[in-house]
């Protein structure tokens, strides 16, 4: 019987993908969301957003582009480490230089954390961004 269980376990558990991929999906409108609400406020000045654009979020400047990934995380997994930040942010330079050597002007980027990590201590994020959006 446990045999069954095990493979019945393993077999829901390969299926959640698609759940676990919305809640990202969910988080990045979200942000997208907020973003824009900041930009109907006045926050941000002849700028407009594209989601899904360059980026997770583009937020596009007369003199450039700000990129902008968004994180999810649930609050039942480990949070974010030093070395997840580490790498989304050598992810955003990457593709941020990428997009420089084609002539698009990248101004700043950022990511987006649904949670910060709790064990690292709160530090600037990217280009001197931190945004931390919350359940």
């Amino acid at each position: 019987m446990s045999d069954d269980s095990d493979r019945l376990n393993e077999i829901w558990q390969k299926s959640r993908h698609g759940a676990w991929a919305s809640r990202g999906f969910r988080f990045q409108d979200a942000a997208t969301a907020l973003i824009a609400v900041r930009l109907w406020q006045g926050a941000f000045t002849n700028a407009r957003i594209v989601p899904e654009g360059l980026d997770d979020i583009a937020v596009e400047y007369p003199n450039g582009t700000a990129l902008f990934q968004a994180k999810s995380k649930s609050p039942s997994a480990k949070p974010f480490s030093a070395g997840d930040l580490a790498r989304f942010n050598a992810e955003l330079k990457t593709r941020s230089e990428r997009y420089e050597n084609s002539g698009v002007a990248i101004i700043a980027t950022g990511l987006l954390l649904e949670r910060l990590p709790t064990s690292e201590p709160r530090a600037s994020i990217g280009q001197d961004f931190q945004v931390v959006l919350s359940d």
